[in-house]
């Protein structure tokens, strides 16, 4: 028995290890793109027929309030 809670107690450990892994991640892909939104320049997204699709103004800005909210939400300063 002692094995088996040990055990799962590394799976335990483990487990959030990785999800914390991941959220720093999400944190750095985000932060790497709201530099890039910030930069100018175009920037589009890819739609499904697979081709691009330029941001206009509007969308521009609601793509930096986007990351900058999920910044404020999930990634510590």
């Amino acid at each position: 028995k002692r094995r088996t809670a040990a055990d799962e107690e590394k799976k335990k450990q483990e487990e959030k290890q990785q999800q914390a892994d991941q959220q720093r991640q999400a944190c750095a892909d985000s932060r790497g793109r709201l530099v890039t939104l910030q930069q100018g320049g175009r920037v589009y997204r890819t739609n499904e027929k697979g081709e691009r699709v330029f941001f206009d103004n509007k969308a521009f800005a609601d793509e930096i309030a986007k990351e900058k909210k999920f910044l404020e939400q999930n990634c510590k300063a």
